[in-house]
């Protein structure tokens, strides 16, 4: 079991046909983090999670400031530099990506992809990310 009692897949890379669908509901920590956050934290955690999924999949290497510039063009709106710390940390904190020192860049893993399937199968972001 990982930190706050979240369920700990596997903690390297990953590519999305690693995933089983059938996990989607094995880990409980999925509600308690999205009961816990506002709306709008759960589309940065999609936006970002998202991101390093498609940059994994194009062997591309994104750090913060990559995605704060990319997060300009979304729905959403941007984010700042503090914003996306924040948010990365949770999500580093919950085992869903690997936050590299100087100039490596993030990446996502594999209870991070399952959790944005999850997210996308339980209609809570995704559709309301405005095609992103």
């Amino acid at each position: 079991m990982g930190p706050e009692g979240f369920f700990v897949v596997r903690r390297d890379r990953v590519h999305p046909e690693d995933t089983d669908p059938a996990e989607f509901g094995a880990v409980s920590g999925f509600l308690t983090i999205t009961r816990s956050s506002s709306p709008g934290d759960i589309e940065d955690f999609y936006f970002i999670l998202e991101q390093l999924r498609l940059a994994a999949q194009t062997g591309v290497s994104l750090g913060r400031n990559r995605l704060c510039r990319m997060s300009e063009e979304r729905a959403a709106g941007p984010l700042t530099v503090e914003q996306l710390r924040g948010r990365m940390k949770k999500l580093e904190r919950w085992g869903m990506i690997l936050v590299g020192k100087t100039r490596q860049g993030s990446s996502i893993t594999q209870t991070g992809e399952i959790f944005l399937k999850w997210l996308e199968a339980t209609g809570q972001a995704g559709g309301r990310m405005g095609g992103r």
